[in-house]
C-alpha cells in the first residue's frame, strides 16, 4: 500500500508531496478560485448561447419578429402565410420590388407588387388594394397596372410619350348593381364577338377631319358568291365629298376601299338623310 506523507498544505498553498518516492508539485495544480472563475466564465457563454437560441422552434411553424433581411436566394417548400392589419393611408406594403426593370429597351424604375392605401387620391380603387405596378418610375409618366379591392377592379395601361390613358374597370355601385367601363383616348378594339343584355354606351369626341370611328369592322362578307372586305359601321369625318360627310354616322357594304360596288347607307347627324345603290 501506497502512502503520502503531508504535514499541512492548504487549500491555497503551493507546495510538494511525496507519494511512495513520487514527487507532485501543488503549484502546477488548479487552485479553487481559479477554477470557479472559469466554470463562471463557461456558464455566461452558455447561457448566452441558449439566450440565442431559446426562440427557435423546432420543426413545423416558423415565426420571426422584428424585420428580416434575406440575401440571395431562398426556397420555401411549401407556402408563406402572411397576417397583417392594413397600412394606414398614404402607406404600402411591398411583396415584392424589382429593381433594372426593362421592356423593349424602355427602362421601368417602379416595379412593384403588394397592399397599399392611397386614400388621399380620392379614388375608391385606392383605398386598401392589392397592387402590381409597372412605371418608368414614381413619376407614372408611362406603364401599366392592375389594381384589386372590394369595390373595384382597374386595369390601366399610360401610353409612353402621350400619357395616354387606356383603363377597363369594373365596379360595384353599393346600391345592388355593378357595371363596366371602358376607356380610351384612341380606340377599343374587340376581337370576337362582344355581347350585351342592356345599351351599352359609347362617349367620344367627334373624329377630325379625314378620319373615322368605326363601332363595327367585318372581315370575310360574302353574298352570292361575292366578296366584300368594306362591311362598316361607325362615324366619320370626310367634309371634302361634301356636307353630307361632314361628322355622319355611315354603314358601308363594299367590295372594297375602291367602292366600285354595294350598298351605302348613312346618317348625317345634322344635315340629311340618304340611302344609295351602286349596280355591281
Amino acid at each position: 500500500m501506497s502512502r503520502i506523507y503531508v504535514d499541512r498544505i492548504s487549500p491555497y498553498q503551493s507546495g510538494s508531496v511525496q507519494v511512495d518516492g513520487l514527487s507532485i508539485d501543488t503549484g502546477s495544480l488548479v487552485t479553487t478560485a481559479s477554477f470557479n472563475a472559469y466554470t463562471s466564465s463557461n456558464d455566461s457563454v452558455v447561457n448566452a448561447l441558449v439566450s440565442a437560441t431559446s426562440s427557435y422552434q423546432p420543426a413545423g411553424d416558423y415565426a420571426t419578429t422584428g424585420s428580416n433581411t434575406f440575401t440571395g436566394k431562398q426556397t420555401v417548400n411549401n407556402y408563406v402565410e402572411q397576417n397583417f392589419d392594413a397600412p394606414s393611408a398614404n402607406n404600402e406594403y411591398g411583396f415584392a420590388n424589382i429593381s433594372n426593370a426593362s421592356v423593349s429597351g424602355k427602362s421601368y424604375g417602379r416595379v412593384f407588387n403588394g397592399f397599399a392605401d392611397y386614400s388621399n387620391f380620392g379614388d375608391p380603387a385606392y383605398e386598401d388594394y392589392f397592387s402590381i405596378e409597372y412605371y418608368d418610375g414614381f413619376g407614372y409618366n408611362f406603364g401599366s397596372e392592375f389594381d384589386v379591392n372590394g369595390k373595384q377592379t382597374n386595369l390601366s395601361t399610360k401610353a409612353s410619350g402621350s400619357g395616354q390613358l387606356s383603363y377597363i374597370r369594373t365596379t360595384d355601385n353599393y346600391d345592388g348593381t355593378s357595371q363596366v367601363t371602358i376607356s380610351s383616348a384612341n380606340k377599343v378594339v374587340v376581337s370576337g364577338s362582344f355581347q350585351s343584355n342592356s345599351n351599352l354606351t359609347q362617349t367620344f369626341v367627334a373624329p377630325g377631319t379625314g378620319v373615322e370611328k368605326a363601332f363595327v369592322n367585318v372581315t370575310g362578307a360574302q353574298i352570292s358568291g361575292k366578296s366584300y372586305d368594306r362591311v362598316y359601321f361607325g362615324i366619320a369625318d370626310y367634309p371634302g365629298y361634301g356636307q353630307e360627310f361632314e361628322d355622319y354616322f355611315g354603314i358601308e357594304y363594299y367590295d372594297g376601299f375602291g367602292y366600285n360596288s354595294a350598298s351605302y347607307a348613312g346618317a348625317l347627324t345634322r344635315y340629311v338623310c340618304h340611302y344609295r345603290t351602286f349596280a355591281a
